[in-house]
């Protein structure tokens, strides 16, 4: 038997759980861990054993039964195809057998893992922080959490981004809604893009109204930005401020 066997044979085998854990949860960071001992890879090898189990399950009542016996045999032993004549035998008549197999692992990895995240945990609310299973469903990916607003008290409507920039001579404060963000493959964010953006220096700020215990509204400090989407660059953004937006009924209506 080629000594590559047993390679591409236990990576079939183990591949569906690292299918599930890239899906099974949110993460911004790219860099994947192989050392064949890291939380991710054993993660990735138990869910593997779970679903290859299921599914060896559901196909004995159908007529198709593997023995453990013969698999450890073909994993260890060269002379073993010697042995399982049969097994061959079946393999040579019903050659869609093996591969149908393993199309139904993998794809039982990825199914699981899309209605854990995307059913149960969302509905379910499960990512918010402080619920008791935050720390199972809860994948790395703080920005996804705050830029969505999900441990916000009220789920917001948008996100109005307030950024400042340092120049040589002055600092600019930017501010738009939220279009989208890029993070690195550290999953560190790279770049934050809004729309409706519009910008004043920093130190020009509104007067304060004593009696009325606020800052007045003055529009003509802004300067409105042309074009549809404003890309800034996190590493230039000194301070980043976010704000949850709530639309009233009315406004949700248009009225």
């Amino acid at each position: 038997m080629n000594i590559a066997f047993p390679a591409i044979f236990l990576f079939l085998i183990i591949s569906p759980g690292f299918f599930f854990r890239h899906h099974k949860q949110r993460s911004e960071v790219r860099n994947f861990d192989h050392s064949p001992f890291s939380v991710t890879a054993l993660q990735a090898i138990l869910s593997a054993f779970i679903i290859n189990g299921f599914v060896l399950y559901i196909a004995r009542p159908l007529g198709y039964e593997i023995e453990l016996g013969d698999l450890v045999c073909l994993l260890t032993s060269s002379n073993c195809s010697k042995n399982l004549t049969n097994e061959v035998s079946f393999l040579n008549s019903h050659p869609n057998a093996i591969l149908l197999y393993f199309i139904s692992t993998h794809a039982l990895g990825i199914l699981a893992a899309l209605t854990w995240r995307e059913i149960i945990v969302r509905y379910f609310k499960l990512e918010r922080r402080g619920c008791c299973l935050s720390y199972i469903a809860r994948g790395s990916a703080p920005w996804y959490y705050l830029f969505k607003g999900l441990d916000h008290s009220y789920d917001p409507d948008g996100v109005v981004i307030s950024a400042v920039i340092s120049l040589k001579d002055c600092s600019i404060l930017y501010m738009g809604l939220l279009y989208d963000y890029t993070v690195n493959d550290a999953g560190e964010l790279d770049r934050i893009m809004i729309n409706g953006a519009q910008r004043r220096k920093f130190e020009n700020d509104g007067k304060y109204n004593r009696a009325l215990k606020s800052f007045k509204k003055e529009s003509s400090r802004f300067y409105p930005i042309n074009g549809d989407i404003l890309i800034l660059p996190y590493s230039q953004i000194s301070t980043l401020n976010i704000s949850y937006l709530k639309l009233s009924s009315a406004e949700e209506d248009g009225s």
